[in-house]
């Protein structure tokens, strides 16, 4: 009963809040693949986020849109959003909100097959990866690189340590396929 409300008659900055937390409930709730629904509630939140004028809300916006897009499949409105997000980031000096554009900006390359642009993202992905505490992901592109070079050892290697980073993170990633995927082929690889 309280949403519409909020969503009425909130401050700017509580609106933006409210529509960023729905947003992420939403990508739970389609099971990370992003309904219309879950678009036009991104929307919603970028919408909010400019209203408020408030910087960090407005890179998340940017990178919820980015998200939502790279989910549907539409990389090119994925790239686009997150770079957005990256440079708010970066003109803000905010190195954990960096890291997470940086990070999945280098999957949207790995996503496109493009093994060379995915290499380049990652010595900047390393390099702001604590604030993030985005590693496994790092590892797990790695592994995905590795993969595309034949080099089995090297994606079993990287793979298994990219799921034991996200398994020892706080939160459950829906994103354990960037790892697993590389180690699944090299162990059919082999079998064959």
């Amino acid at each position: 009963k309280a949403l519409p409300v909020m969503l009425r008659f909130g401050t700017p900055i509580q609106r933006a809040r409210l529509a960023s937390v729905l947003t992420l409930m939403r990508l739970r709730q389609d099971r990370y693949m992003a309904s219309d629904e879950t678009l036009a509630v991104g929307e919603e939140a970028h919408a909010a986020a400019r209203a408020a004028g408030d910087a960090g809300l407005l890179i998340d916006a940017h990178f919820g849109l980015g998200l939502i897009r790279f989910l549907r499949r539409e990389l090119q409105e994925a790239e686009e959003q997150l770079q957005i997000a990256l440079g708010l980031a970066e003109r803000t000096g905010d190195a954990i909100r960096k890291s997470r554009c940086l990070t999945y900006l280098m999957i949207v390359p790995r996503r496109r097959g493009h093994v060379a642009e995915t290499r380049n993202y990652i010595p900047q992905v390393l390099s702001t990866a604590w604030a993030g505490r985005m590693v496994a992901y790092e590892s797990a592109a790695k592994a995905s690189l590795a993969w595309r070079e034949g080099d089995l050892n090297e994606v079993r290697r990287r793979g298994r340590e990219s799921l034991e980073l996200m398994k020892e993170a706080s939160a459950a990633s829906p994103f354990r396929w960037t790892a697993a995927w590389p180690v699944i082929g090299a162990a059919l690889a082999e079998e064959n």
